[in-house]
Formats: structure tokens, C-alpha cells, sequence
């Protein structure tokens, strides 16, 4: 199958056109032909040092990540409201990833409210479309007259924010929290290297904005690829909160709805995730939204086993390996029973190789996790990308209708 490539608009002199589109495509990023319609779109990215770009009559287009590449360096930067600043191409494909995985996010949940409305189904708590993340913003810094100012203007937006003076207070800080956002300042070309590592490397923490702040006039470190924003405050502090309180609520999300929350018929009473009945309309849905919006979308047939035993599931089983299974996936991930003891995983935005590597590194976490029961599991998995031709009916029953030559025999105990 050929690459599937994002399309968002660059906009740039012809002198780094071609330059900017060739780092763009290392990332699996493409510059759509100019005059392309914006609502196709999935971000914008302004070169900065393109001479002829008046930056300040562009307007950021709503639910795209819109950035504007320049220098950390510059010091008069005239940035687009509404517009991150990127200091590199790496940094901007990082803050596009998180926006992209924040979208995929809500769409998700969006689908499945959309999917229990078509099945008259219910679920526990009405008002379960939770937020990932609450209101608090952790500032690593010292509490200087810019935290004042931050303090002051986040907390008027309904936001708490707590300062952490040191790598070791923020370390601790951000094991007992999941803040809104983290907020660095940036000062005396001090930088945070080994705790930003760790935020990246935490799974959880994946979808939280790292926002580096600092005056116009500071000098800054050579490599800033770890933040997801950097907000330059100069004179006009109104704008610079503008900015980054855009880029908190921008990725304050809602979840999607859990399973257990469900009621019947769209949970699955043994293995406490999704039923059957209401698979077969969801990943339709899910996969024709794929080819509206030219996004990958893979599924994956999953066949648990009982790690110590090599057997399949028993019903007793299948509870226990649902609940793992759930807690190594991505938010946007749907998973159900389709057959048997055989699991059914749909994921949005990720094609075949990247389904791979996240579900091998699932599995992993997986088998050294042990269940409720004192149990430990395995899987093994078939991948299904959704090809360009394909319908999304077809896409459904592959997953969740195999042929009976790739079922396993008949097995007992199970429901």
C-alpha cells in the first residue's frame, strides 16, 4: 500500500519551498498544492524566515494546528494570534502529533456517543465524557514577576497554577499529578534537558503540552524540540497569555466512553468491553470517517492466551484480559469481542506499521502485568489496514467475520 501522507498548508517563499517540503515528507507530512481548501486541511505551518510572508494577515484556522517556524533566537517576532512558535521542523512535527492524537481523541468519543444514540443504548453516568486532564498548570521556574503575572492571568481563566522550583520537586510533582499543562520558563539559558526526557517517555503524559516561556530579550538553547509551544513574552504580556492559555484548552479533551460504563446491549457482559452489536455499526463508522478525512485507520484481530499455559481464554478469562488489554491501548482505541475468545482492536490514525509497534510494545507491558486474578496473558495479532478502495463494510466483517480455516478449533468453558 502506498504511504498515506497528512496534508497541511505551507506557506513559504519558492526559495525554502521545496526545502521545507522534503523535511516535512522525513515525517510523513505533505505541503498541499497552494489554493487547496483550508477545511481539508489538517494544520498550517508559516515560515518565518521567508521574507516575502506577511505572517501578520494570517488568521488560525479552528481545529487546525497552526504554527508559525522561526528562529528561538529572533527577538521581534511578529507571531499570528493563535499561532504556535516553532523553532524547528522536529519541533513542529512534535506539537502537530499531540494536536493530531487530540483529534483523533474527540472524534472517537464523538463517534461512540453518535453509535449509542443509533442503538438506543445507555450509559451509567450521563455526564461521563470526562476531561483526560483537570485545570492545573505546573510552572517549573522560579516564582519571578513573570510566574506573578502568569499566576494572575491563568487564575482569572479559572485555572490553579503550581510552581515547582527544582527537577526533583517537578519529578515528585508530576507523580502524583496529570496537570492541564506544564510550563517551563526558560531563563539564563537554563533548560530542563533529563526532566523533559522523562515527560516524553511517560505514556501518560503524551497529550500534555509542554510550553516553554521566556522574555523576548533571553537567550535560548540550541535544541528546544522537547517543548510543544514556545511563547515569547515581551512588552504585550496580554497576548503572550492569549497564546498559551489557547494551547492549554486546545488540548483539555474530552475521553471517550469506557465500556463498563456502558449498558446492554453495546457492553459485552462477559468480557466487559464493547458487544458485538455494537462493533459492526462503530467500526463502520470509524471507517468511513478514515476516508473522509484520508487518514489511516488499522485493525487487529487478537488471540489471548494464558501465558503460563499457552491456552486460549476461558470465560472466566476473558474480564480479566479485557481490563489489561484496555489499560495498554490508546484513548482512541476501540476494542471488542468478536468471536469466541478472539478480541477485535480498531485503531484511528495508525497505519499498519505504527499498529504493529504499538501493539508489540502493548504486549510487552502486557505480560509482565499480572490480572486481578493472579493471571498473566499473551496475544498474538493479525493487522488490517483500511486499503484506499476498500469499502468500510468490507473493512468491518474482515475484522470481525474471519473465515473459519484462521479460527481456532472448538475450545470449552467458553462463552
Amino acid at each position: 500500500m502506498p504511504r498515506m501522507f497528512t496534508q497541511i498548508a505551507l506557506i513559504a517563499d519558492d526559495s525554502r519551498r521545496d526545502y521545507l517540503k522534503d523535511e516535512l515528507a522525513r515525517f510523513g507530512i505533505a505541503a498541499a498544492a497552494r489554493g487547496a481548501d483550508p477545511a481539508s486541511l489538517a494544520g498550517v505551518l508559516i515560515d518565518g524566515f521567508s521574507a516575502e510572508v506577511d505572517t501578520a494577515a494570517i488568521d488560525a484556522p479552528d481545529n487546525q494546528f497552526c504554527a508559525l517556524l522561526a528562529s528561538p533566537f529572533e527577538t521581534s517576532v511578529n507571531s499570528p494570534e493563535g499561532f504556535a512558535l516553532s523553532p524547528s521542523v522536529t519541533s513542529f512535527i512534535q506539537q502537530f502529533r499531540i494536536h493530531q492524537r487530540q483529534q483523533q481523541v474527540l472524534r472517537e468519543a464523538e463517534l461512540r456517543r453518535n453509535t449509542l444514540d443509533k442503538m438506543g443504548a445507555g450509559f451509567v453516568n450521563p455526564n461521563g465524557f470526562t476531561s483526560i486532564r483537570g485545570k492545573t498548570i505546573l510552572f517549573y521556574g522560579e516564582p519571578s514577576a513573570l510566574y506573578l503575572k502568569f499566576k494572575r492571568a491563568m487564575t482569572e481563566k479559572g485555572y490553579a497554577v503550581e510552581a515547582v522550583l527544582s527537577e526533583r520537586t517537578a519529578f515528585e510533582a508530576l507523580r502524583t499529578h496529570n496537570p492541564a499543562a506544564f510550563v517551563v520558563h526558560i531563563r539564563n539559558a537554563f533548560y530542563p534537558y533529563e526532566l523533559l526526557d522523562h515527560v516524553h517517555g511517560r505514556a501518560d503524559l503524551k497529550s500534555m503540552p509542554v510550553i516553554g516561556i521566556a522574555d523576548t530579550g533571553e537567550v535560548l538553547p540550541d535544541s528546544l524540540d522537547a517543548l510543544s509551544a514556545l511563547v515569547r513574552v515581551g512588552a504585550d504580556f496580554e497576548t503572550a497569555t492569549a497564546s498559551m492559555t489557547r494551547f492549554v484548552e486546545n488540548s483539555i479533551i474530552s475521553t471517550p466512553v469506557h465500556a463498563p460504563d456502558c449498558l446492554a446491549p453495546a457492553r459485552d457482559t462477559y468480557s466487559n468491553c464493547f458487544s458485538r452489536e455494537f462493533a459492526e455499526l462503530h467500526i463502520l463508522e470509524q471507517a468511513a470517517q478514515a476516508q473522509r478525512l484520508s487518514q489511516p485507520i488499522t485493525g487487529a484481530v487478537v488471540q489471548p492466551f494464558n501465558l503460563d499455559s499457552g491456552d486460549a481464554l476461558s470465560a472466566t478469562g476473558l474480564s480479566p484480559f479485557s481490563s489489561l488489554l484496555h489499560s495498554v491501548v490508546r484513548q482512541q482505541d476501540f476494542v471488542t469481542r468478536a468471536d469466541w475468545a478472539d478480541f477485535v482492536i480498531t485503531m484511528p490514525g495508525a497505519s499498519v506499521v505504527e499498529a504493529e509497534s504499538a501493539l508489540d510494545r502493548a504486549r510487552r507491558v502486557l505480560e509482565m502485568t499480572p490480572s486481578k486474578t493472579g493471571e498473566y496473558f499473551s496475544f498474538r495479532f493479525d493487522l488490517n489496514e483500511l486499503q484506499p478502495n476498500q469499502s468500510a463494510a468490507h473493512f468491518m466483517t474482515h475484522l470481525m467475520d474471519r473465515p473459519a480455516s484462521s479460527r481456532r478449533g472448538p475450545q470449552s468453558n467458553v462463552a
